[in-house]
């Protein structure tokens, strides 16, 4: 059963106007359901861009397939024959594929549910690609997690590991990064040693984390289904792990921030869901798109700034362009327009001050001159009266 349907209908105000203009339908598949926070912010931004950038009014679909929860052979099937009958008298102009395992669907059943459409992909692993024919109007965003560059990572913030346990989960999604994990660090030339903590039941995973040795750090990969075969959100999954970490924890994904994760050399899913609208809406456009318009993703670097103090990392050593988040206000932050305020009172009251003693001496002095003066005009009348009458004593 197809986990969820959304219909939108974007109608631009360019499109209004003339109401003969045949709506465009725009198809969008997920491989996962929108609980991952990586499929939400996608969807989202392949949705905004749409909107903003269309010039001809578009009617959006949304399915969240849910592969990796679902992943028998029969529930594919079915999944198959259910968006070939829904969408045969609904025929998308486009569809737009998201995740490795949602594009190896589609392909796999192109014939049969979307022959001669035009597919563009986001978050595809670039192993994928050169099964693609030149012809097969077939284009998108390839992302790549970059395995090498976050051990790199690690080893350049925390120099004195000695290992590096990679985390991942027994779902479709996990193995896959798993597998990509192995290809990609076979031989890494770096001083640590690569174990990985896979395909474990939670307490077992949870047990072998808090038992780590202090000199390991771990790289997070995703937990989809545990070894036991219980669903999990990553997000959730990592959260239990921070819980009994007593070494730091690396991540792929920018959603793992803000729940235990230092950071790491991240997927940004919302830049590849805005890519990927703009190749959809160039195909509306008329543009004839394929393998050569393919776009690879980067990859920023995202850090949290509570994780980094906690773990004594000085943002000085932070990759160049790297970006902190979560950082704590300070004092002036937080009550910047009342220190200012109070400041002005009271360099005001100060100045006033100041003033009124300057004003007070100043009256002070001309009480002493006058005071002087008129000690002066006396004493300069006793002189005279006295000089008056020894005149008048002399005359006489």
């Amino acid at each position: 059963m197809i986990v969820g349907l959304l219909l939108l209908l974007f109608l631009p105000a360019l499109a209004l106007a003339d109401e003969t203009v045949a709506p465009k339908t725009v198809l969008v598949l997920f491989e996962e359901t929108r609980g991952l926070a990586a499929v939400a912010e996608t969807d989202d931004a392949i949705r905004s861009t749409l909107q903003a950038g269309s010039t001809l009014p578009i009617r959006l679909y949304t399915e969240y397939l849910g592969l990796s929860w679902f992943p028998e052979e029969a529930r594919e099937l079915a999944l198959r024959d259910l968006l070939q009958k829904t969408y045969a008298v609904r025929r998308p102009d486009v569809v737009i594929v998201w995740g490795t395992g949602g594009l190896r669907f589609v392909l796999k059943h192109r014939a049969a549910m979307f022959e001669g459409v035009p597919i563009v992909f986001c978050a595809v692993d670039p192993a994928l690609l050169p099964q693609l024919d030149a012809s097969s109007a077939v284009t998108g965003v390839s992302r790549r997690i970059d395995w090498t560059s976050s051990l790199d990572l690690i080893r350049r913030l925390h120099p004195g590991t000695s290992e590096v346990a990679i985390v991942t989960g027994s779902g479709a999604l996990d193995l896959r990064w798993e597998a990509e994990a192995r290809r990609a660090l076979a031989g890494y030339p770096g001083g640590a040693t690569v174990t990985y903590l896979a395909r474990q039941p939670m307490p077992q995973l949870l047990k072998a984390v808090e038992s780590l040795s202090p000199s390991t750090v771990i790289l997070y990969g995703a937990v989809l289904r545990d070894g036991a075969g219980r669903p999990y959100l990553p997000h959730e999954a990592l959260v239990l792990l921070s819980n009994v970490s007593r070494v730091p924890i690396y991540a792929v994904t920018p959603n793992m921030l803000g729940r235990g994760a230092v950071g790491g050399h991240v997927l940004d899913f919302a830049s590849q869901g805005v890519t990927t609208a703009q190749l959809a809406l160039r195909i509306l456009n008329g543009e004839r798109l394929g393998p050569a318009d393919i776009v690879r993703a980067d990859n920023p670097y995202l850090f949290d700034w509570r994780q980094l103090r906690r773990w004594g990392i000085d943002e000085s050593r932070l990759p160049a362009g790297s970006v902190v988040r979560f950082r704590e206000a300070s004092v002036w932050d937080l009550y910047k327009s009342h220190i200012i305020a109070a400041v002005v009172v009271i360099v005001t009251q100060s100045g006033l001050i100041a003033m009124l003693l300057v004003q007070r001496a100043r009256g002070q002095r001309a009480e002493d001159q006058a005071r002087v003066r008129r000690e002066e005009l006396a004493h300069a009348q006793r002189v005279a009266t006295i000089g008056e009458l020894s005149a008048s004593l002399a005359h006489e």
